[in-house]
């Protein structure tokens, strides 16, 4: 009997003991995996966030009063010298007669041309910075020729009248979240529209502000 009870302790020290080789095994190997994912996820971060580390940014924030059936009221137009990357667009209109209307955002791939437009000028996120290649158009009558390209987004915005005090969603697009890529503008041709495709917006005004980079 004491032969027996010697032989079943050291079974279950040795029993215990592989145990606890195969649970530190188990923990290194989780530990191992969880290291990787860290490092591959702080690696893709900091891919996405070297153009944000080193592009000089700029800044956009003007009232715009568009005609009374626009079309295109604003683009931002790419540079010849240098690339352009958008991070951020929002506008919030108010008109005399409320209700909702559509507000399209484009990637113009020709010029819009014509009309009566004036460029705006931006605010530098650095005083060092140099100043922007990028051009800010906005524009109070429709343009003539309005550039081919492809529609970004539509979205269904509610116009409040000014007097009113009613809390209203502006169109905002944000790029260059985590893993997604910054709207990249590539030469002169190309460009970011915000228009309202012929819809009637008598009396309207829009806050629009804007944030590009470029390098």
């Amino acid at each position: 009997m004491k032969l027996m009870l010697k032989l079943k302790i050291r079974c279950s020290k040795l029993h215990g003991g592989v145990e606890m080789k195969r649970f530190s095994l188990l923990a290194g190997v989780v530990a191992g995996l969880l290291a990787a994912s860290a490092f591959a996820q702080t690696s893709v971060v900091q891919s996405v966030n070297n153009v944000s580390n080193k592009a000089q940014t700029f800044h956009v924030t003007t009232l715009i009063t568009p005609a009374a059936t626009p079309t295109d009221v604003l683009a931002l137009i790419g540079s010849a010298s240098r690339t352009v990357y958008v991070k951020r667009i929002t506008a919030n209109c108010t008109k005399t007669t409320a209700g909702y209307n559509f507000i399209t955002l484009a990637k113009r791939t020709n010029a819009t041309t014509g009309g009566t437009s004036a460029t705006v000028s931006s605010v530098l996120s650095d005083s060092a910075n140099a100043t922007a290649t990028a051009e800010f158009r906005t524009w109070s009558t429709n343009p003539t020729t309005v550039g081919s390209g492809v529609s970004m987004t539509t979205q269904y915005v509610a116009f409040p009248v000014s007097t009113t005090v009613v809390e209203s969603r502006p169109l905002e697009m944000v790029w260059g979240n985590q893993i997604d890529q910054y709207l990249v503008l590539r030469g002169v041709a190309q460009s970011l529209s915000l228009g309202f495709a012929g819809q009637t917006v008598t009396g309207a005004i829009c806050a629009v502000s804007l944030t590009w980079m470029e390098q």
